[in-house]
């Protein structure tokens, strides 16, 4: 049997007669020609192609094809679903367009499930001192405070708790402020409940195909605090002491 390839033509008598090739969890059965062909591991030829009914979009680079039991997929290239979206022609955003606004509106909504941080019986207030900065960082650390008391996610307050600030870099090379709240994880009493396993997680995903993930902006501002601890959480310099609404 002569066999036509990219490479050239080929002779063979290796024949397959029914391979099974699975994709995204579907059997589709096809004959295989063997060949010597280096580099390639299956060219599909055109008995394949009509038979799974395959179509090629040049233009959006996508391959579309049919299953035996006459489901639909789509085959995209992975620098495809690598590249970001606009937000603008995803139909969901469009739709709720009060749900993803570009900043904050203000604060949260009163909830039912109020958050709560039970700590250790016993445990006398701690308040640190602020950390160390460059002049750089201290115009940064104002700059932010600036932006949360006119947004109303803080306040000034004169409560005996404290912790101090720092900076952490971002994948965008901006730097984020965060309180350093490990003194207060010490103290605080851990909530029992077992999480769940995380290959037991990944078990329930198989079959799957579609995903979707959230993303909260300013996750940390989205939540109402009522514990006495929040208070007095940051530790500012000469700019004084604000607490966490």
């Amino acid at each position: 049997m002569v066999v036509s390839t990219p490479g050239g033509t080929l002779s063979t008598s290796l024949i397959c007669p029914r391979v099974s090739i699975n994709i995204r969890g579907v059997e589709f059965c096809t004959k295989l020609i063997i060949i010597g062909s280096a580099g390639i591991d299956i060219i599909l030829g055109m008995e394949t192609l009509a038979k799974w009914d395959v179509r090629i979009d040049c233009a959006k680079r996508t391959v579309h094809l049919t299953a035996p039991d006459g489901r639909k997929w789509r085959s995209v290239p992975q620098n495809l679903l690598m590249e970001a979206k606009p937000t603008e022609g995803i139909r969901v955003v469009c739709e709720y367009p009060d749900v993803f606004p570009d900043e904050l509106p203000g604060m949260p909504p009163d909830r039912e499930i109020e958050f709560l941080i039970e700590l250790l019986p016993g445990t006398a207030p701690i308040a640190k001192r602020q950390y160390r900065v460059a002049p750089k960082e201290q115009e940064l650390i104002k700059e932010n405070i600036d932006e949360l008391l006119g947004k109303g996610f803080i306040r000034p307050s004169s409560s005996p708790w404290a912790f101090p600030v720092l900076f952490v870099d971002k994948k965008d090379g901006t730097r984020r402020m965060c309180v350093d709240y490990r003194a207060l994880n010490d103290v605080t009493i851990k909530n029992k409940y077992p999480l769940p396993r995380i290959d037991d997680l990944f078990d329930r995903l198989q079959g799957a195909c579609v995903f979707s993930k959230i993303d909260l902006r300013s996750g940390y501002h989205q939540r109402r605090s009522v514990h006495p601890i929040f208070q007095r959480l940051l530790s500012l310099l000469d700019l004084g002491y604000m607490n966490i609404r």
